[in-house]
């Protein structure tokens, strides 16, 4: 397993994943003010919130994956405690199971 790979593929999927929660903030923080004029908007800020709940979500499942590479348990399933196949690892480096527990 080339953890090295997945630590960089984590490292920037983190950058990312800040990137866009730290630019959702801006946006919500700027248009506080308008909430009262703007009907509409908060139906919209009510879409957002979702999307930066699944934004924190990611960012929490990758920060995750990043500590088990540090305290060497990453690439192992939560469940069985076998080793996470490559395929599944190289779709999904955040991955915590296996593919025959991905749904559990």
């Amino acid at each position: 397993m080339d953890i090295t790979k997945y630590r960089q593929q984590l490292e920037s999927e983190k950058k990312r994943l800040e990137g866009e929660l730290a630019e959702l903030s801006q946006t919500e923080e700027s248009e506080v003010a308008f909430r009262d004029e703007i009907a509409d908007r908060l139906e919209e800020q009510g879409e957002e919130a979702a999307g930066t709940d699944e934004l924190k979500e990611e960012l929490h499942q990758v920060k995750t994956a990043l500590a088990k590479i540090e305290d060497e348990t990453y690439g192992y399933c939560v469940i069985c405690k076998q080793p996470i196949e490559s395929e599944r690892l190289d779709a999904n480096p955040a991955a915590t199971t296996c593919i025959t527990h991905r749904d559990a």
